[in-house]
């Protein structure tokens, strides 16, 4: 039994190495694959910073961009709205006229528009008898109240010349928006 015994302890043995080789060969390729994993990992980790690094700056470029162009339309939106008050205030002014100011400003006014032809005038309502007859006469003939705020409209034969404050303004106002911007909101230099 003897022999036997030693056979089987050998066999035993050699097993023993043998596994112990394989047990050695996967543990080197375990820790093969680990750092290959781990560098693989690294450049993964490495690579998406730099991704979100570069995604990180373009958002913030176009945020940049975005609060300028907003920035730009409030103080455009500010002009507007000075512009706008400085229209209403000229036509708070041209009401509040007194009735002689008033003649002196719409005399000429109604002669030109009147010309060769004539025409009715339309006062409104609030100037139409203090300056209705004072205005009126020759070719140009007094007509009814007009539902305008301040000036007046000259009726001719073939049409209607509107002399109203508030006519007058808006015209105005689109004409001489950007001349009275670039007057008004200089940009510094």
């Amino acid at each position: 039994m003897k022999g036997l015994e030693e056979i089987l302890g050998r066999i035993k043995s050699d097993a023993e190495a043998r596994a112990a080789q394989i047990a050695a060969e996967a543990a080197e390729r375990a820790r093969e694959r680990t750092a290959s994993f781990e560098a693989e990992s690294a450049e993964t980790r490495r690579r998406m910073e730099a991704e979100t690094n570069e995604l990180t700056a373009d958002i913030m470029d176009r945020a940049r961009v975005e609060a300028v162009r907003e920035e730009r339309r409030l103080i455009q939106e500010e002009k507007q709205d000075i512009l706008k008050e400085v229209f209403r205030l000229a036509s708070m002014r041209l009401a509040d006229m007194d009735d002689e100011s008033m003649f002196k400003l719409l005399e000429p006014m109604v002669k030109r528009a009147a010309g060769e032809d004539g025409g009715v005038l339309r006062l409104s309502a609030d100037r139409h008898s203090s300056l209705g007859p004072r205005l009126a006469g020759g070719n140009v003939t007094l007509g009814e109240p007009a539902d305008i705020k301040g000036g007046f409209l000259l009726i001719k034969p073939t049409i209607t010349v509107n002399y109203g404050f508030e006519a007058i303004l808006s015209d105005l106002e689109k004409e001489m928006a950007r001349p009275v911007s670039e007057l008004l909101f200089r940009e510094e230099e």
